[in-house]
């Protein structure tokens, strides 16, 4: 798989602030897992049911704990949020602004895309997204039918070498199996969030990289 240079971090870690009992337990954990390996993390803030000025506040101080650690911030279907806080960028899909809109009038921003089939992942790559979330992969409180590793690999055949992340149901026990079909990396929301099982999956990402000789850890 050929290094693509503007999307260098391999665990996506989306928000979900249900998983705490406040915001600010939130925020303190996102710090800890992303001492963990900032260099390979990115943070997606998506919280669409929250309030805009909350969620402004938030964004903010999400780009102030990412920009301390060095890793990426990404905001979910908002761009005005996302110029705001001064993000990386946005995190589109199905009912947000197209790719190529945001690509025009936001050329400052890389572009993710949730897809959940492999021609939407094909159309989104075709249409100027910088990565991909496919999903779910395996099965998720809520996401519908997962749907499953060999559609990941489908989708893997299709975009060779292109920045894919498998998101739903990944967790410790799953990313080696993830990995295999070739994916990029995997996005996590719920094992994301909890240090110790997050600890174990960067193991096995940096493990995957050295194996397929993309770079050489020490």
């Amino acid at each position: 798989m050929k290094q693509n240079w503007k999307i260098d971090f391999r665990a996506y870690i989306i928000s979900s602030r249900k998983l705490f009992k406040t915001t600010g337990q939130m925020l303190e954990r996102l710090e800890k897992i992303l001492d963990i390996a900032p260099d390979i993390t990115a943070v997606c803030f998506r919280e669409s049911d929250m309030d805009s000025m909350l969620l402004l506040k938030l964004a903010f101080e999400m780009r102030n704990i990412t920009k301390r650690a060095g890793s990426k911030l990404f905001i979910s279907r908002r761009i005005d949020i996302a110029v705001a806080c001064g993000a990386d960028g946005v995190q589109l899909g199905r009912r947000t602004v197209s790719i190529k809109e945001a690509k025009k009038y936001f050329p400052q921003f890389l572009i993710g895309y949730s897809a959940h089939s492999s021609s939407e992942a094909v159309r989104a790559f075709s249409d100027g997204a910088d990565f991909i979330t496919i999903s779910p992969i395996f099965y998720s409180p809520g996401k519908g039918k997962p749907v499953g590793i060999k559609a990941l690999g489908k989708v893997m055949a299709l975009c060779k070498g292109k920045p894919v992340f498998a998101l739903g149901g990944i967790d410790a026990c799953n990313i080696e199996e993830v990995l295999k079909t070739g994916a990029w990396g995997a996005a996590f929301i719920r094992s994301g969030w909890k240090i110790k099982d997050f600890k174990v999956v960067i193991r096995k990402i940096k493990d995957s990289l050295i194996e397929t000789g993309e770079v050489k850890m020490h």
